[in-house]
Order: C-alpha cells, then structure tokens, then sequence
C-alpha cells in the first residue's frame, strides 16, 4: 500500500511540474491600455510651475459691494501698435457696473487714439525725417479700492533732437458713477486751503532736494496745476513736469502729501492708511 501511495504521490508532482513548464511557454495576452487622462488646454497652476501674474492690474474678481482691499472691477491692458508706435490704454471690465464702463472704457479709447492720431500727423508733416519718430505710451494702476482707480500714464515721444521727451498724465475715476473725479472734489470744503496745505508740502520737501532751480519754490507754487494728481496708499501725489522745477536730467518730481495734512473731508469711497 505505501509503495502504491508513493508512485501516485510521485504521478502527482510531475503533472504539476508539467503545468509550470507550460505556463512559461504561453506569453500572457496584454491588457487593454487604459485612456489616458484629460489634460485641459490651460493646465492649472501647480506650487512649483507659479503662473506669472500682470504687475500692474488689480485680480480681484468682480463685487457687488465696495470694499478697502477688494475692488469691484478688473482691468486689462491694450494696445494700439504701428511703426515705431505703441499706445497701450486700460479697459474696464466688472459685472457690477455694466452700465458704467462702457463710458470710462470709451474715455480711455478715445485718449489712446487721440495720441496715436497726433503722431500721424506729426511723421506726415516731417516727411522723411518722420521715419525715425516714435511714440510709446504705458500706464501704471497707482490705487484700486471700492469703486475707484487712479492711474498714471506716461508718454514718450521723440521727434528728433538729443532725447526723447515723457510727460506724466493721471486720471482717477469713480467706476460707479462712470466719471472723473477731481482733486477739490474728494476733499471737499475751501479749494484754496487744499491747495495751500499741498502746496506747503511741496514747497517743504522740495528744500530737501538736490540740483533744482534756484526759483524752483515759485515754479511750483506758478505751476501748480490740480489735474497732475493721484492716489496711492500712503498719500495724495501730485507731480512737474520735466524741465518745470529743474534741468532735464532731474526728470520730473513727484511729491507725496499725506492726507492727513490735507483739510476737509475725505469722500467716503476713499480707502486710506491713515
């Protein structure tokens, strides 16, 4: 019995033996690659591939309510190109104020265009020589809060001669009511004391500068004009033109008043650090 058991034992074993060999002899049938994964055209940002982000362009998505740190509006860059010609200008975009933007949009079109057409005129009148002319045009959004922006434009023009020449132009405008606002405007009260108060700021940190005229304090105060202004965080500023406080290589100056040496009452929509 036990010599019966041990050669169906042994039977046993080379049939499986067998059934290894086979095995390794058949090539396993290959899978059904699986789909791979969607990839969206614009892949999501990821903490190690960052996402440049424009500089000078509030990212604040569109709000119903004003707020000091989030504006209600967003603010995109464009441009009118040509030989030697760049003119960027903003557009305006913000559900909240559909019926608004289109005539803030349409005031910064028509300024952009207004340059452009100047330049025009300026290389036909010059002929030839009006080939090396150039003009180029950029903005920086200075203050973004609630329902107001105030930007600064600065534009180069060169029409011969040994440099180019810039001048600095601002605006600030309520987005809400579709219009500019004006310095004696936000401050309220008498115009004439508002202007002495930044005046008396001007005046005061102009001593502290070097290489400006030497009547560079009466200048001011005869050049003084209340459109060459904006907002920023720290304070109102208000700025010459190159040439009207000092020589060309000064460029022009900028001032910063602090608001809260400014009389009257602030508008309310004006969000400040002070």
């Amino acid at each position: 019995m036990k010599k019966v058991l041990a050669i169906l034992l042994s039977f046993a074993m080379a049939l499986s033996i067998a059934a290894c060999a086979g095995e390794d002899e058949v090539s396993p049938t290959p899978a059904e690659p699986s789909a791979p994964p969607a990839v969206s055209e614009e892949p999501s940002p990821s903490a190690e591939t960052p996402t440049e982000q424009p500089s000078e362009e509030p990212s604040a998505e569109p709000s119903e309510e004003p707020s000091p740190d989030v504006p209600g509006y967003s603010v995109e860059s464009k441009t009118l190109t040509g030989n030697n010609m760049e003119i960027s200008y903003p557009e305006f975009s913000g559900e909240a104020y559909d019926d608004t933007l289109p005539d803030v949009n349409a005031f910064f079109l028509s300024r952009a265009q207004q340059a452009a057409d100047g330049f025009a005129e300026e290389v036909e009148n010059a002929g030839e020589e009006g080939e090396i002319y150039s003009i180029e045009q950029g903005y920086t959004v200075e203050y973004a809060h609630g329902d107001v922006a105030s930007l600064l434009f600065e534009t180069s023009t060169y029409y011969g001669g040994v440099h180019p020449n810039a001048i600095q132009t601002a605006y600030t405008v309520d987005v809400g009511s579709g219009t500019l606002v004006s310095l004696y405007d936000m401050f309220g009260g008498d115009s004439n004391a508002v202007r002495e108060a930044i005046l008396a700021e001007v005046i005061s940190q102009l001593s502290e500068r070097e290489d400006m005229y030497d009547d560079a304090a009466d200048a001011a105060r005869e050049l003084f004009d209340p459109e060459h202004f904006y907002l920023t965080d720290d304070g109102l500023e208000v700025f010459y033109e190159t040439y009207e406080l000092g020589p060309y290589f000064v460029g022009p100056q900028f001032f910063t008043i602090p608001y809260s040496s400014i009389p009257g009452d602030t508008a309310d929509w004006l969000f400040i650090n002070e």
